[in-house]
């Protein structure tokens, strides 16, 4: 009998992002390999970044619902005033996000559902999202994919938290590590970190790549081009100097997304806004060079798209990063080998492995 999953997922097409597109893939591999898959997501995610294409990949056996609810984020926090106040509001009052309101709505269509479900998978952030494993564990076997930091996020500086938020967030992570049956994580320092707050089972289900937009063995490579794909934020400002360097000797430095306000790139850069998925992976795979910019305990998506693409990769990390240590162990392998390790369909029956043993 096909295992019945429920993925619950904040974000879902026409919602762009690499975690959108991971598991829209997953969910394509596993609905045509013996499992039924039902995602419930939000009708209204008030996400800024859209992209349409994403809505050919999703497999039409997938069962997707889309529950309504009132945004906070579109809502509420725009009211708030300044962005000191906003974001100190948003880090000190709603924990572990703004999202958490959806989850009465994603609750009671589940209560309504419950008989049609065998195992029901959460994916965060939004780590609220967890809290709907949280309330159907007993009756459900329950994995909470955690493919970013929750109490380790860099950008929760930005959040103004005073200790009382902080404790209480730490809180709310570690009652959702020990409840879940099994802990889905990014990488091995993700694995390394959850470990020391919970016993329960840490699997590693990195982002990967879908293995057939890297499929043109001979692209034509533009020389003299270095592209850095995804959103230039402020804390890459580190990387202004190289990108420099490169530039004052011919090359052109290509800037695939958005930039962040208060980064001035160099003159001789071409800044190409938010593009679809595979228009994106098509810059990749023409580039004489590829940019990652990077910080030490995190492996993002692209990375995996960059190693697909298998164009040279520069990196600006900190020394013994996980990155690094990817970067350097893929150097010398081949197309297969790669496509081996990383393609979606390849992680996604890992994944199904997981979930036949639960």
């Amino acid at each position: 009998m096909a295992q019945r999953i429920l993925i619950v997922n904040h974000y879902w097409p026409p919602t762009g992002g690499p975690c959108v597109q991971r598991w829209v893939d997953f969910s394509a591999w596993l609905v045509n390999n013996n499992f039924q898959v039902t995602v419930l997501t939000p009708e209204n995610p008030g996400f800024p970044y859209t992209d349409a294409t994403l809505l050919q990949r999703v497999d039409p056996k997938i069962r997707v619902v889309k529950v309504g609810y009132k945004n906070l984020v579109s809502g509420t926090m725009k009211k708030v005033g300044s962005n000191f106040v906003t974001r100190f509001v948003r880090g000190n009052f709603f924990l572990p996000d703004p999202r958490l309101n959806w989850n009465k709505h994603a609750e009671t269509f589940i209560k309504e559902h419950l008989n049609e479900f065998d195992v029901i998978i959460t994916a965060g952030p939004p780590h609220s999202t967890h809290f709907v494993g949280k309330k159907f564990r007993k009756q459900l076997k329950w994995m909470a994919d955690f493919h970013d930091y929750w109490t380790d996020a860099l950008y929760l500086d930005q959040f103004h938290r005073l200790w009382p938020a902080q404790w209480i967030d730490k809180w709310l992570e570690k009652s959702i590590l020990k409840n879940a049956d099994v802990v889905l994580v990014h990488c091995q320092t993700a694995k390394s970190r959850y470990q020391q707050k919970t016993t329960k089972p840490i699997h590693i289900i990195p982002m990967g790549f879908h293995e057939k937009f890297f499929s043109d063995t001979s692209p034509n490579i533009e020389t003299k081009v270095i592209s850095h794909v995804g959103s230039f934020f402020t804390f890459y400002k580190s990387a202004l100097p190289l990108i420099k360097s490169y530039i004052e000797k011919g090359y052109i430095f290509r800037q695939i997304g958005p930039v962040e306000e208060g980064v001035w790139l160099p003159e001789g850069t071409e800044v190409i806004p938010y593009v679809p998925h595979e228009k994106a992976i098509a810059y990749m795979c023409t580039s004489e060079k590829l940019l990652l910019i990077n910080h030490r305990d995190f492996l993002p998506g692209k990375l995996f798209e960059y190693l697909g693409s298998m164009r040279p990769i520069i990196l600006v990390s900190p020394e013994g990063s996980d990155a690094e240590k990817l970067i350097n162990e893929n150097q010398h392998r081949s197309r297969e080998e790669r496509f081996n390790d990383f393609s979606r369909s390849g992680i996604a029956k890992r994944l199904a492995g997981i979930i036949d043993v639960l």
